[in-house]
């Protein structure tokens, strides 16, 4: 019997803060910079913070957190809070003060605040604020105004996918006063592989995963710049793996774990394809059963065989190239330019994510066997 390929399951799940919070050096100083010292020196500033989904702004927050757990930093979340009162509200609670959601005034809860933080210093997270700025601009002036309409010290980290600012007009952005703002961008193709890479020495067995698995997850995952997609996919694949008694993961199981995230491809689609090409795109599967990418001379070589197997007129190589095409226009596989190393030049590989080898031959045998 196999071993576990997982020796840790956390570092594979999204809530996990890990050690350390790779290509977010300059985030995490801007942080520090405009809102962690300040606060220290008792003077309270306000930072916007906004970028797509997985490109780790809840993880470096939570990496601030732990890191001054002797600060008064309290994470609250718009979405489940409604409004910014009843997330100054939670907020208190957390701080051991129990106040009703309705009824009090701002006045209120920032004295509260004051009292029960002994007038320390205060920073709320406001994560997934975007519906909120929208729905109650009068609870955000409060907020972003305490130290000026209260007396209190208390910084605000708002958080959002999209650019709060969008949601103010001029006037209402003047009526704010300053505050900074900082875009999180996507992860880069590389900077997802060493996210990867460390994920996996936490979470997975040694010899259970090689670097060319790592590297085939980070190329399907950029097109997302996600850290969120390419965890989930690590995960996935290990899942997958031990399902089958593996002893390491493979390609097939990552592109199980591609179509667990996104089914994408469909007998309909196959069905837009003439029976010629269903027996390319086979011959494609059978150079992908151990490899993450082929090329379209090899796809030719293994067509040959597989022509003569179905009892059909063998082909010539443009038909094959106009046939590859028609496959990426529909999304069934992707082409991409990769180098060949050592400054000999690019090639053309093809490549396929979205469903297993295995499961999409098979499903071509089939419809082959109907015609």
């Amino acid at each position: 019997m196999s071993q576990s390929i997982i020796k840790n399951r956390k570092p594979l799940e999204s809530s996990f803060i890990p050690p350390e919070i790779i290509h977010r050096k300059n985030e995490l100083e801007k942080i520090e910079r405009s809102v962690i010292l300040p606060l220290k020196m008792g003077s309270s500033t306000n930072l916007l913070i906004h970028g797509d989904s997985g490109t780790g702004k809840t993880v470096t927050l939570k990496h601030i957190m732990l890191k001054h757990e002797r600060l008064g930093i309290f994470y609250e979340n718009a979405i489940s809070a409604g409004n910014f009162k009843n997330i100054l509200v939670s907020a208190l609670r957390s701080m051991g003060k129990i106040m009703p959601d309705r009824g009090t005034s701002y006045s209120q809860i920032f004295r509260n605040i004051a009292l029960t933080s002994d007038n320390r210093s205060v920073l709320i997270i406001i994560d997934e604020c975007a519906n909120a700025i929208r729905m109650d601009p009068n609870g955000l002036y409060n907020i972003l105004r305490a130290g000026e309409l209260f007396g209190v010290t208390v910084g605000t980290i708002l958080v959002s996918v999209e650019d709060p600012l969008i949601y103010m007009s001029e006037r209402e952005r003047k009526t704010l006063g300053l505050f900074s703002g900082m875009k999180f961008p996507k992860y880069s193709e590389e900077e997802l592989y060493s996210i990867l890479m460390q994920r996996a020495s936490l979470a997975l067995r040694e010899n259970t995963y090689s670097d060319d698995v790592i590297r085939y997850i980070s190329e399907i995952s950029s097109s997302f710049g996600s850290a969120r997609v390419a965890i989930e996919l690590l995960q996935k694949s290990a899942y997958s793996a031990e399902y089958r008694g593996g002893e390491e993961i493979s390609s097939d199981d990552i592109r199980a774990a591609k179509s667990m995230i996104n089914p994408y491809l469909t007998e309909s689609k196959l069905s837009e394809l003439e029976s010629d090409e269903l027996v390319i795109l086979l011959a494609v599967c059978q150079s992908l059963e151990n490899s993450n990418s082929t090329d379209t001379s090899e796809v030719f070589e293994r067509s040959a065989s597989l022509f003569e197997l179905y009892g059909r007129e063998a082909i010539d190589l443009p038909f094959i190239y106009r046939t590859m095409k028609k496959l990426q226009t529909l999304g069934i596989v992707e082409g991409r330019v990769m180098g060949k190393g050592d400054r000999k030049g690019v090639e053309k590989r093809i490549m396929l994510s979205d469903v297993p080898v295995g499961v999409l031959a098979n499903k071509i045998r089939e419809i082959l066997e109907r015609l």
